[in-house]
């Protein structure tokens, strides 16, 4: 059986052919389905390499019923919450028909898009073709026929079927793969870019469980958890249908598990075309498979979405998903430190304060002090980033003073900054003194991946600081184009870190950052990639960019939690500085 799969990409358009993935069903004589999977050899299709490398695909179905109680245009306008920001890659499954405007809202496909477009309708797709007689039959006596109707027992019971595929084509290359319903950005406060978070999606997913949402209590009669398939779907609003996650292997044991009990309940005559019924009972048949969010304990909005706060908490034998109290209080503090978005930091709160009140204050909006206290940093070995040096190199020149024998490598990536910066009496002293091997200056900023960004010199001639996260590129003709490097490249490329064939080597002593925003997208970068944990000391100012502030204290806390499973906080404070240790550091001894 053949695929074509159409992928478009930076306006190409390629025809790919996928031969060998068999999806076999079979009716016996006992009128049951019988499904299974088996995966042949495939001709291997072209793959876009992309400097920033996800770990997730995102996997997404659009197939509008002719029975709705949601027109198009308002389920499309949902579709563009999710479709016009998230830069995660997705694979859309529609047909050719809407093909168009999902591209559209794909930014005319300039974020990373693969288009399947096999099939007009879920009804059309192989496990479910053979489902449809049933289907027809249990509508009949389906209690919610009001608003049921067959379609939607296909676009449900295909979920497996797409989310299985998904998996096999991998066009992405990703680890993960997450299922979540087109519609669930309700709200034009989820246009999320970096959704999902992926280190909370690796904490979740890497211990190859199944991430399922669950939006009420589980009954007190399915406790303890000894339910058998054989007994039936349960009939209970427990899991939630929108959201299935995880690895390639966890994956196709759902699918088989999936279509396996579709198989023992219609030899059973049990009504089959409500997917949460299934999944109800397959989760507490496998508990120790999944990975449950407990989506009913909060209330901060679309119960779809509400992954990103959560981080796993292991149990016996089960591994639950629990809303991180921790989490939410760190984004009441750091919220309740200014809700003004002109507010980019916490100097500009203190500055603003009364003068009675600043002494009294200080501490509480703003550190700076603090970055200069002591660092363990190793005798021989030591290095150290500077990112955000501006037009006077501050911080590096005290790290210069203070720890002399360390290699300083100072990044300015706003060229007027950086030609300032480099004529600078104090900075021209220490590339042309006795130790001028130690410092290296370089016009480039830091992120999660390597790119040029325009910017109208407008932006910074009124100013001494610039953020480049989410920066629209200007069309003015004069601009400046600056330079953005992707962190785990730059630690290799400066020779910091050596990679052998079985492992990584050696230590940056401190990543110290003080670049308006791109706090976020390093450090993220080093958790994803696991090189965290070769960072002595991350230490850095975080920042409100304009851009970001509506989701930015969020995506704080996230980093917080992350750095909490690597490093110790020593000092910090939302909008202020911080510092971070490895906790499993060799501590140095002085000469």
């Amino acid at each position: 059986m053949k695929f074509r799969i159409t992928y478009y990409r930076q306006l190409c358009v390629f025809i790919l052919v996928v031969i060998g993935i068999g999806l076999i069903l079979r009716i016996d004589q006992s009128n049951s389905i019988k499904f299974s999977i088996r995966t042949f050899d495939y001709t291997e299709y072209p793959s876009l390499k992309y400097k920033n490398q996800y770990t997730t695909t995102v996997v997404i179905a659009y197939f509008p019923l002719n029975k709705s109680k949601h027109s198009k245009a308002q389920y499309q306008s949902w579709l563009e919450n999710l479709l016009g920001f998230c830069q995660s890659p997705i694979i859309i499954y529609t047909s050719i028909e809407h093909q168009p405007i999902l591209q559209y809202l794909r930014r005319n496909n300039s974020l990373r898009t693969h288009f399947i477009v096999e099939y007009n309708s879920p009804l059309e797709m192989p496990p479910i073709k053979k489902l449809v007689p049933i289907f027809e039959q249990q509508y009949l006596t389906d209690p919610e026929r009001a608003y049921h109707s067959i379609e939607l027992y296909a676009v449900w019971c295909a979920k497996p079927f797409i989310l299985n595929r998904s998996v096999e084509l991998n066009p992405f290359r990703t680890k993960y793969f997450l299922y979540i319903d087109a519609g669930a950005f309700r709200s034009s406060n989820y246009r999320f870019q970096s959704w999902p978070y992926e280190p909370s999606i690796h904490s979740i997913l890497a211990n190859n469980r199944l991430l399922l949402g669950m939006i009420s209590p589980l009954p007190r009669q399915f406790c303890p958890l000894s339910y058998t398939i054989d007994k039936g779907p349960i009939r209970h609003n427990l899991i939630e249908g929108g959201l299935i996650g995880g690895t390639s292997d966890i994956i196709h044991w759902w699918t088989s598990v999936f279509y396996e009990t579709i198989n023992i309940y219609t030899s059973k005559n049990f009504f089959i075309g409500k997917d949460q019924c299934l999944m109800n009972a397959i989760a507490l048949t496998y508990p120790h498979r999944i990975n449950m969010m407990l989506s009913f304990r909060t209330s901060c909005g679309n119960k779809c979405l509400l992954f990103v706060w959560f981080r796993r908490i292991s149990t016996n034998n089960t591994s639950q998903v629990n809303v991180s109290v921790s989490h939410r209080t760190c984004v009441l503090q750091a919220n309740g430190r200014t809700h003004n978005f002109t507010y980019t930091n916490g100097w500009q709160v203190y500055s603003g304060l009364p003068v009675t009140e600043r002494k009294m204050n200080r501490s509480w909006y703003w550190n700076e002090e603090e970055r200069f206290l002591p660092l363990d940093l190793p005798n021989k070995t030591c290095k150290i980033i500077y990112c955000g040096a501006n037009t006077a190199g501050t911080d590096g020149l005290h790290f210069a003073l203070k720890y002399p024998s360390c290699h300083i490598y100072f990044l300015e990536p706003v060229l007027p900054f950086y030609e300032e910066l480099i004529h600078s009496s104090r900075i021209r002293n220490l590339l042309t003194g006795d130790r001028s091997s130690l410092y290296h200056v370089y016009p480039f900023g830091l992120s999660n991946q390597s790119y040029f960004v325009n910017v109208n010199e407008k932006t910074f001639s009124q100013g001494q600081s610039l953020s480049l996260t989410d920066h629209t590129q200007s069309k003015s003709d004069k601009y400046y184009k600056l330079i953005v490097r992707d962190i785990a490249e730059i630690l290799f490329e400066f020779k910091i870190l050596k990679k052998t064939i079985s492992l990584i080597e050696n230590e940056l002593s401190l990543l110290h950052l003080n670049c308006e925003g791109c706090e976020y997208d390093v450090i993220e970068r080093l958790v994803t990639t696991g090189l965290i944990k070769h960072i002595r000391h991350v230490q850095f100012g975080s920042h409100r960019p304009i851009e970001m502030q509506s989701t930015v204290a969020e995506r704080y806390c996230l980093l917080q939690s992350s750095l909490k499973n690597s490093h110790d906080c020593v000092f910090g404070i939302p909008w202020g500085w911080e510092r971070w240790t490895y906790r499993n550091r060799q501590i140095s001894k002085p000469t």
